[in-house]
């Protein structure tokens, strides 16, 4: 008796393992206590630019977490170079990962570390999207082609809500903002 009902414990345990795991419902404004990891793959170009593997996340799965954020390098997507022109093989390696997250029960959360214009880390970006309206145009290009590359995938699932890496003090944008405001005004007022 004790070895059947060890046997169905086991069973139960093992068929828990192969479902898929139901995530919290996300909204903006309720956020679930989300437990996890940072993946690292496409961090930096410098040093980290390979496909995501589906060992991580199978492995975060059964250590019974349910998050994983992806702080990636827009370099790692881009072709030669080109901020405007786009890689679809790495791309498609991210979309990957978004279904890995699916298929194991964690909530992916992709994160631009560094974005066009935009970084915290070395080497710094030639220009910043806070005084350059090509940068802030192509950031903008970016994050609109993931958030329409993952458009109908539920909250719970996926979120862009970390799309940009510890933004700058909050002092240093509001001057960066005024004084383009001054910029453009002064180019309106010069003009006639």
């Amino acid at each position: 008796m004790k070895t059947i009902l060890l046997f169905l414990i086991l069973l139960l345990s093992f068929c828990s393992f192969c479902q898929e795991r139901a995530l919290p419902e996300a909204s903006w404004d309720e956020l679930p206590r989300w437990r996890g990891f940072n993946l690292l793959d496409k961090f930096s170009i410098d040093w980290s630019n390979g496909p995501f593997k589906e060992e991580d996340f199978k492995m975060i799965s059964e250590m019974g977490f349910n998050f994983v954020r992806l702080p990636m390098d827009y370099r790692a997507w881009i072709n030669d170079g080109d901020w405007r022109s786009f890689n679809e093989s790495t791309l498609k390696e991210i979309d990957q990962a978004v279904e890995w997250g699916r298929k194991y029960g964690i909530h992916v959360c992709i994160n631009f570390h560094r974005a066009p214009g935009y970084t915290v880390a070395p080497p710094r970006e030639s220009r910043s999207l806070w005084y350059d309206s090509e940068a802030l145009e192509v950031c903008s290009l970016h994050w609109s082609l993931f958030a329409k590359r993952y458009k109908g995938i539920p909250n719970k699932n996926l979120s862009l809500i970390s799309s940009m890496n510890r933004p700058e003090s909050l002092r240093m944008i509001i001057t960066m903002l005024l004084k383009r405001c001054a910029m453009q005004s002064g180019k309106k007022i010069r003009k006639g």
